[in-house]
């Protein structure tokens, strides 16, 4: 089998016309190829994911990390979002995604344990070192189920499965050194609920690695246990690395003033539910939809209008 080059691409202009639709980026901001995602746009974790699944959605890719390419590097600016598009776009596909696929035996979750960024794996004693690295670093220890105390290696390995009912760990593509955990604790199956937990390295905080790795884990619990919702548990201070799914994926649901201490003062713990109905229509839609399923807006002037285009060169 031969592979001929696409001719036909988005130019510049149209680019950054349906990054910003889709992206539903608000009218307050003006958006070229050289307005940064997370600094000049304030994208958290779930609009990198969504980034990235716009692009695989773009690409016909359902893996967009590569050796020739490293695309964390490129999701810094609409430029370089951009420029991956055009290079992926113009690379003759791996030999493993030429040919016939043929099905697969037995019940297999929607979307599976392998995504564009990251797959979930099973926990092995290997993978504990590093597990207890990444859960004790500074950067995100405050973030992680110990809040911020750091405990020895023994106590870790000895309460790394109280009260778990299912974790798996999250690697790049094609390598099995962790680069985070995802897990199900505190479950409940007589009224259908369990708690959900997460953490990844300090590097990919923000990434959209850990939101990916979280989709993935969700799809693959709610395909085996029968759970209506998972709760997410966290100090108020955790809640900007996905605001922009609140009221879209995640259901706020409880607020327990006052309840931690962090960095000098009190934070409120806040108790996050994401459903079983919200989740399956969400994985269901289109790329470029998700941002859009099951949205309350609470101020529709904010996101009414698109943000304002900027052609390049034209910076301000």
């Amino acid at each position: 089998m031969w592979w001929m080059p696409m001719v036909s691409f988005l130019d510049e202009a149209s680019f950054i016309q349906l990054f910003v639709k889709e992206m539903e980026i608000p009218a307050s901001l003006r958006v070229d190829l050289d307005s940064r995602l997370v600094e000049d746009l304030d994208f958290d974790s779930l609009q990198m994911m969504l980034t990235v699944e716009l692009l695989a959605e773009l690409l016909g890719e359902p893996e967009l990390f590569g050796e020739e390419l490293d695309l964390l590097e490129a999701l810094d600016t609409v430029r370089g979002v951009y420029s991956y598009y055009l290079t992926r776009s113009s690379m003759p596909p791996a030999e493993d995604e030429v040919g016939e696929i043929g099905g697969s035996v037995g019940p297999v979750p929607r979307r599976g344990l392998r995504g564009a960024l990251v797959e979930l794996k099973p926990p092995l004693g290997q993978h504990y070192g590093k597990l207890y690295e990444i859960a004790t670093a500074t950067e995100v220890a405050w973030r992680w189920r110990y809040g911020g105390a750091i405990p020895s290696y023994d106590e870790f390995i000895r309460t790394f499965e109280a009260g778990v009912l299912t974790q798996l760990v999250a690697t790049r593509l094609g390598h099995d050194e962790p680069v985070g955990l995802v897990a199900v604790y505190n479950a409940n199956p007589m009224n259908k609920h369990a708690y959900l937990a997460a953490v990844v390295e300090p590097c990919l905080v923000g990434s959209g690695a850990g939101a990916e790795a979280v989709a993935l884990f969700c799809g693959y619990v709610f395909d085996v246990w029968d759970f209506e919702k998972l709760y997410l548990e966290l100090p108020e201070y955790n809640l900007k690395q996905f605001a922009s799914g609140l009221d879209r994926y995640l259901k706020l649901e409880g607020r327990l003033g006052g309840h931690s201490w962090y960095g000098g003062r009190r934070w409120d713990q806040l108790i996050l539910a994401i459903y079983r109905d919200d989740f399956v229509c969400w994985q269901g839609a289109p790329a470029g939809e998700r941002s859009k399923a099951h949205v309350v807006i609470l101020d529709k002037d904010a996101t009414s209008q698109p943000a304002t285009v900027v052609p390049s060169g034209e910076r301000f």
